[in-house]
Formats: structure tokens, sequence, C-alpha cells
């Protein structure tokens, strides 16, 4: 992994460093026979095509799939919602980010309990409570959504004693929260969750982000937040983001011009805590 700056090394030490956590971090871990469990964002698209098909629906489901295969996957999140209605709906994401949560093997758990270790706030975005059941205070633990404006502004003056993680796309066990596109994201935000974007601006003014387990499409929909919402104008300092080598070039493509330096590493797994001992 790159050297770790000295301005990241103060932030943590005083308590202005929050991850912000990606699907990698998720599709890390494992069952005890070391079969991944929690789906990337084509394979959801993809299950959704399945469930679909099982419905009768055979239509949307080749539309997902056309559209997957054109990598025009907010199209593809478009026919996923219009066809999971009701209780499909909410069917299908306990089933995907729910459900696994029971069979993560413990030692599968090293980099979401080393997330833990750099502070007691943390922003997903995630469905899954992986960060619930990693957390060593999970009794304490507060769980926020984008509905909890309140609590949101207390997270931001980190006011909780208790640890929390704030939920930015939603969270399986609210499902009205959930964003499932990044169009569906620029669009809930700007008319629903003001107060929750208006927290979003204050940490980054205020705080470093440090991005674990961000994808490309995270990244791509990290520029879209950006440029609707100017989420990190008037902002002085610079954020980091821990990313796969092989993934560096294309991140910096798609976050280019935000103020965000990439620290590379060979690949997601369950690293030993010496990447974290520098917090001390």
């Amino acid at each position: 992994m790159d050297n770790l700056p000295s301005h990241l090394i103060k932030a943590r030490q005083e308590n202005k460093l929050i991850p912000l956590v990606g699907a990698g971090v998720s599709m890390s871990l494992k069952d005890a026979e070391g079969k991944r469990l929690f789906p990337s964002w084509i394979e959801l698209l993809q299950y959704a095509a399945d469930a679909l098909e099982n419905e009768g629906e055979g239509k949307l489901a080749k539309g997902i799939r056309a559209t997957v295969d054109l990598e025009d996957f907010q199209q593809a999140a478009a026919y996923a919602r219009k066809g999971l209605q009701g209780t499909l709906w909410s069917k299908f994401f306990r089933n995907h980010f729910g459900e696994p949560l029971k069979r993560i093997a413990d030692e599968s758990l090293s980099l979401p309990k080393a997330i833990w270790d750099i502070g007691n706030r943390i922003v997903t975005l995630n469905y899954d409570k992986v960060l619930y059941k990693a957390c060593p205070e999970r009794d304490q633990l507060k769980e926020l959504d984008n509905s909890n404006a309140s609590e949101l502004a207390d997270f931001k003056r980190n006011d909780f004693s208790e640890p929390a993680v704030w939920h930015l796309h939603g969270r399986v066990d609210n499902i009205s929260t959930l964003i499932f596109t990044p169009k569906s994201y620029s669009k809930l935000y700007a008319e629903t969750y003001q107060a929750a974007l208006n927290v979003l601006k204050g940490l980054c003014r205020d705080n470093i982000l440090l991005f674990i387990g961000c994808s490309l499409e995270d990244a791509e929909l990290l520029q879209e937040m950006d440029k609707q919402h100017k989420l990190f104008d008037g902002n002085t300092g610079r954020h980091y983001a821990l990313v796969r080598e092989k993934n560096k070039a294309e991140i910096e493509l798609k976050t280019k011009g935000l103020p965000l330096r990439l620290l590379t590493f060979a690949d997601f797994g369950a690293p030993s805590h010496h990447y974290w001992s520098w917090y001390g």
C-alpha cells in the first residue's frame, strides 16, 4: 500500500477522519466454505432479471440483460425497479443483503472490523448490516438513514458517544429508504432529503473522507453528486480513497476534478490490522 500522508494521519488523531464504505468491503466477505456472500452491482441486476423471469416478466428480464450487456446500468436498474413491485421489491433486497449476514464467517470480518478502528463515525453506500455485525459495540450502535434528520445533525457534529453508521443509500431494514440508481439518487436527494445532503456537504467541508471499497460505479456516482449538488464546493482539504491498483487509472478518470487522492493496494480481502496501525 502507498505511504500514508501526514495530513491523513493528523485527521485521524483529531477524530476528523470518516470512512466512507463502498461495495468492495461487503464483497470481500465469505461464508465458511469460502464463497462470496454479497453481489456486485452487475450481479444484482442479473439476479433481478432472474427474479422477474421467475415471475413471468420475461420482457423486463430481457431488457435488463440487454442493457447490462450495453453497460447501460441505469436503464437496467429502471427495468428492475419497474418489475419488482410491492413485496417483490422488499423480498429481493432482503434475500441478497439481509439473509447473507448470518452466514458470514467470523474470520472474514477483518476488514470491516479494522474500519471501526478508524473512528466511531462511518458513512456507507451499502444496504447491508455488515458494519453492524463488525462493530465491537453493536448493542450501542446507532444506524441512520436519510430520514433521520435530527440524528444526522448530531452525526455531523460528532455529538454521539456511541458508534454510528449512516447508510447514505438506505438500509435493508428500512426498504423505503433504498436508493437504487445514481439517477434516482440525484432526484431523490434534490427533492426529499435536503437536510441529509447539507449534512454530507458539512462532513466534506469539515472532515477528511477516506473512501474504502468503492467501485468504478461509486466513483462515477461521486462525480455526479458533485456536479448536481456542488458537494465539495468550498472544501479546502483533500479526501482520500483506497483503490485497487488495477482500477486506479479508471477511477482517476472518473473522479477528475475532485479533491481526491488515490492510495493503492493489491486487492480486497482479509487484510491484517497492520494496515491500520498508523492510526495508533
